[in-house]
């Protein structure tokens, strides 16, 4: 089962990567579906939302479990949602999925 995990392939597709000559820093999230994709049959958010301004702080709170690390690896491109958008100042992350 560790191999497994370990020699599995991200399907999170390496982009180029734009230059940027400023940035604001507001991070969103709309509409965002995801699933694990060792466990592509439990969904961790379903329609999730979340706004947070540039410049402002907030906390992730919540029972183990509750997905708050699984905020996190969307936001660091860990992976990729399965459904809606992750977009940082307006601009989408990866490829948009919108269902």
């Amino acid at each position: 089962m560790i191999f497994e995990v370990v020699d599995r392939k991200t399907e999170v597709v390496g982009d180029v990567g734009d230059e940027l000559t400023g940035m604001e820093g507001t991070i969103e999230l709309k509409g965002v579906e995801f699933s694990y994709p060792s466990r592509p049959d439990v969904l961790i958010f379903k329609e999730f939302n979340l706004s947070v301004r540039p410049g402002k702080s907030m906390a992730l709170v919540g029972q183990s479990g509750s997905g708050k690390s699984s905020v996190l690896a969307l936001i660091l491109r860990f992976y990729d949602p399965t459904a809606g958008k992750l977009m940082i100042d307006g601009e989408c992350l990866g490829d948009c999925v919108i269902d």
